[in-house]
């Protein structure tokens, strides 16, 4: 997937190949990231799903800015 251009470019909820595309690591590690901050969403009392993670916290946790 070709890194896209801004913020707005991306879904909503992201997936291994956005999170691959934004931090220019394999899918594989995409996929260790996210689990890592769905753990930490999960134990601040939010609702996960296996796999995707919001663009927001995304976002702010890997400190990219918002364009």
């Amino acid at each position: 997937m070709a890194k896209l251009s801004s913020y707005a470019d991306y879904p909503d909820v992201l997936r291994k190949e956005h999170v691959a595309s934004l931090t220019g690591f394999s899918e594989r590690k995409a996929l260790c990231i996210i689990k890592d901050l769905n753990d930490e969403l999960k134990k601040k009392g939010y609702y996960v799903m296996q796999g995707r993670i919001s663009k927001q916290y995304v976002f702010e946790k890997l400190k990219i800015p918002f364009e």
